[in-house]
């Protein structure tokens, strides 16, 4: 019997954003886009600004409105919106090079995080946290939870914002968005919220094939696969464990078992399955 390794598994899209896309070296200088879209000014009806003022927390625009997650989160891949343009090399580049582009990327990530339930603790190393609105409020976290584990086209985004994200200068958001997922889903009995949270089947499914491969690095993507799987199979990994892993990222600028985070607990965990 032959066993596959787990590269060999996976969807074509992350094996493409894994190896840089190599069929998608061509750029045209030319045309820049996305560039544009970042660095139009407040007073321009057709960037980001004017996006985020009319996104941040309408939550129904949010849900509904399907045309507006290719423009704040650009990637090497055409989306469903037939006017949005997939990212080119040379914009890359520029925009990477651009504090103001990436502040402005900062804040389209808060917002889909709001929409999300959750909040940025440090814009530097990427940690977060539940979202401090009240908990019966519409913004609250419960509300926005239960969004994402019913509304599952989220899933998609989520996969597509990761994946802009470490292509454009910010590679450590994504182990901190993963590791703090998995501290709600497997919580430990010492954390405020104790019971597991955004556990349903769809969205486990999608975090496990698709959002915890948007890592290039192999030694960090290994490192949070076989964490995942660790808590997955017999263990927890609640929020002082994901504060750990934070903390490491801030003393070594790594994720990993080099980095002296924090490890899996085994037996006895909250949640588990």
């Amino acid at each position: 019997m032959v066993l596959l390794s787990p590269s060999a598994i996976l969807p074509r899209d992350i094996k493409d954003f894994i190896a840089s896309y190599p069929s998608q070296l061509r750029t045209s200088p030319s045309q820049s886009p996305n560039y544009s879209f970042y660095t139009a000014p407040s007073s321009s009806k057709h960037g980001v600004m004017a996006m985020h003022q009319e996104l941040r927390g309408d939550w129904d625009e949010l849900e509904w409105r399907h045309n507006f997650v290719q423009w704040m989160f650009p990637i090497r891949e055409q989306g469903m919106n037939p006017n949005a343009t997939p990212l080119q090399v040379h914009e890359i580049g520029r925009m990477k090079q651009s504090e103001e582009i990436m502040r402005r990327l900062r804040v389209s990530y808060e917002i889909m995080l709001e929409f999300y339930g959750m909040r940025v603790l440090d814009p530097e190393t990427g940690e977060l946290d539940i979202t401090l609105e009240p908990e019966k409020s519409d913004a609250g976290w419960p509300a926005r939870f239960y969004n994402l584990e019913h509304r599952m086209h989220n899933y998609l985004r989520i996969t597509r914002m990761l994946k802009c994200l470490h292509e454009l200068s910010h590679p450590h958001y994504v182990p901190s968005f993963l590791l703090f997922v998995l501290a709600l889903q497997h919580p430990s009995t010492s954390d405020d919220h104790s019971q597991p949270r955004l556990r349903s089947a769809r969205l486990v499914r999608s975090m496990d094939g698709y959002w915890r491969h948007c890592i290039r690095d192999e030694v960090v993507r290994e490192w949070v696969r076989s964490t995942i799987e660790r808590v997955r199979e017999d263990g927890h990994w609640g929020l002082g464990e994901y504060r750990k892993a934070v903390e490491g990222y801030r003393k070594t600028g790594r994720y990993g078992r080099d980095s002296g985070d924090g490890s899996v607990e085994q037996g006895n965990a909250m949640g588990t399955e």
